[in-house]
């Protein structure tokens, strides 16, 4: 076990390194996963925003409408209507959305003429301006059916006015299906976030280990040894696998410290547990590439080289994948892509296990999910035997050259 041994001496000596980044990138994960949560948990609570009323009418039914929107919202007043001034405040976000009541709107309330009532203007996805726009039509529609049920106009305003001032606020339902109860939502943002961590600090912890055993002097000497080419793959593989599992038990020890054992070894906990676990071979597949190819094609500022690959890989399979963005908020153009990296499945299973999308938990969609995951490790794995098989043909035909 020369090699094993040898492995965790290097990896000693890196320690102090390993443990920066360790405690750096664990704090951060806390809290991002704690900011996370409580976003998460105040998603649905209402905005009063900056709107611009202009009111052609001037009648009973269009001072209704603005005293309903001003109930809601901060009406703001311009010093002038021109359209280039709607736009610049629009533009700066001085305002949010401009309501324009035309003249002859009472008159098309009466009868029933709803259709392209009133304009409004408001910045090119909006989602504030849209909330809006949905408000704008509950009035409209609420008005419509007092006045079909043979309500005279004044009344049919009065009972709108009464019945969305007595609206209910909002209520956050959460489904449950046969995979248990629900677990701490900031723990399913805690393991959400584990593929960047991992992939960060493994890079950052074992990439420098990997790249000393990779160097034409160390490597020369394991080659002219008694030692069989296997048996130093192996060696190897094992000392990645336990410096892998190591910080991966450190995780979970994390986890089981913050969160506690009801919400960690529930049901739901540890799918979670089993889905970091599936993506542990993943991240020690890219780190075992990553280091092979660096080492063969930079001779210098290796650290710097790593540490800008850890950002790369991190933060592009965290954008691209739904870890910093959610996946629905994705593009479909974005997802096609996603699908063709590890960490897409490993979200998509968090995801479903902790009712963060609109896919219901599904066992099949979870061992589906698994499955990729290790597929990826396999083609990944692959690509590193070839890569390292490579190299090592290239130093034999340079040695005998």
């Amino acid at each position: 076990m020369q090699v094993f041994k040898v492995y965790f001496k290097i990896a000693k000596k890196q320690l102090r390194g390993a443990v920066f980044y360790v405690v750096i990138f664990g704090a951060l994960m806390f809290m991002m996963s704690m900011q996370t949560s409580e976003e998460a948990g105040g998603r649905f609570q209402t905005q009063a925003l900056d709107i611009t009323v202009i009111d052609e009418d001037k009648s009973e039914a269009s001072r209704a409408l603005t005293s309903y929107l001003g109930g809601i919202h901060n009406l703001v007043e311009l010093p002038d209507t021109q359209r280039e001034t709607l736009f610049d405040n629009l533009y700066y976000n001085w305002i949010s959305y401009v309501l324009v009541i035309p003249l002859g709107y009472e008159e098309r309330l009466s009868e029933l003429d709803t259709d392209g009532l009133v304009q409004s203007s408001k910045m090119a996805n909006s989602a504030r301006g849209y909330f809006v726009d949905e408000q704008i039509d509950e009035y409209l529609s609420s008005v419509t059916i007092y006045l079909s049920s043979g309500y005279t106009l004044e009344e049919a305003l009065g009972k709108t006015a009464d019945i969305l001032e007595k609206g209910e606020a909002p209520e956050v339902l959460q489904f449950e299906t046969s995979a248990g109860k629900s677990v701490n939502t900031m723990m399913i943002y805690f393991f959400q976030y584990f593929p960047y961590i991992f992939l960060s600090v493994m890079i950052m912890g074992m990439g420098p280990v990997l790249i000393v055993f990779y160097r034409r002097e160390l490597n020369s000497r394991m080659q002219c040894s008694a030692l069989s080419s296997l048996s130093v793959n192996v060696q190897l593989a094992a000392g990645c696998i336990v410096h892998t599992l190591a910080f991966w038990i450190l995780f979970m020890l994390g986890a089981l410290a913050i969160y506690g054992p009801s919400d960690l070894f529930s049901e739901k906990g540890l799918l979670l547990i089993g889905n970091s676990l599936a993506f542990l071979p993943v991240g020690t597949s890219i780190t075992l590439l990553l280091g092979t190819a660096v080492s063969a094609g930079v001779r210098r500022n290796l650290d710097s080289i790593l540490n800008m690959a850890a950002n790369v890989i991190g933060l592009g399979m965290s954008f691209l994948c739904g870890i910093f963005v959610p996946q629905y908020l994705l593009g479909d153009g974005v997802l096609k892509v996603a699908h063709f990296l590890p960490a897409y499945w490993y979200v998509r299973a968090g995801n479903m296990i902790g009712g963060l999308s609109d896919e219901v938990m599904s066992y099949t969609t979870y061992r589906t999910c698994i499955g990729m995951q290790l597929l990826f490790f396999a083609a990944i794995s692959a690509v590193y035997l070839a890569v390292s098989g490579q190299r090592k043909y290239k130093q034999v035909q340079f040695s005998g050259g």
